[in-house]
């Protein structure tokens, strides 16, 4: 999992060299907006035949924060450009592309455990597939 999540940290830097880009649990005490905040999930098996785990189905998790409406559709055009349509590039696995038609978000609302920022929670899914 952890390595997944690596691997979505630097691609979201890479897409936004400029811009904030924290793991969860990672945002300082005062942060600049917009930002984002990022954390894969473990994942479910796709596949599972005699006790042997195959493919595993996980979900890119991006919460893009900001002051303003503005912000927030700017930090998800950021995470888009990270991974609309983009595989992860991971030690051991081959990613399917995330997004697609599949990609979820939510609406933007206020936050209220964010200072009373604006946030809103975009899902990229993808299938991670053993090389080993």
């Amino acid at each position: 999992m952890k390595d997944f999540n690596d691997a979505a940290i630097a691609a979201q830097q890479a897409a936004w060299p400029q811009g904030r880009v924290y793991k969860l649990g990672g945002v300082p005490a005062s942060p600049v907006t917009p930002y984002v905040v990022e954390s894969v999930t473990s994942g479910a098996p796709g596949n599972y035949r005699a006790r042997f785990h195959g493919s595993s189905k996980h979900y890119i998790v991006v919460q893009a924060v900001g002051k303003t409406y503005d912000e927030v559709a700017f930090a998800v055009d950021k995470a888009d450009a990270a991974f609309q349509d983009k595989a992860l590039v991971v030690a051991g696995f081959d990613c399917t592309e995330s997004g697609g038609e599949d990609r979820t978000a939510s609406t933007v609302i206020r936050d209220p455990d964010a200072g009373g920022l604006l946030t809103c929670t975009v899902l990229y899914p993808f299938t991670a597939y053993p090389t080993t």
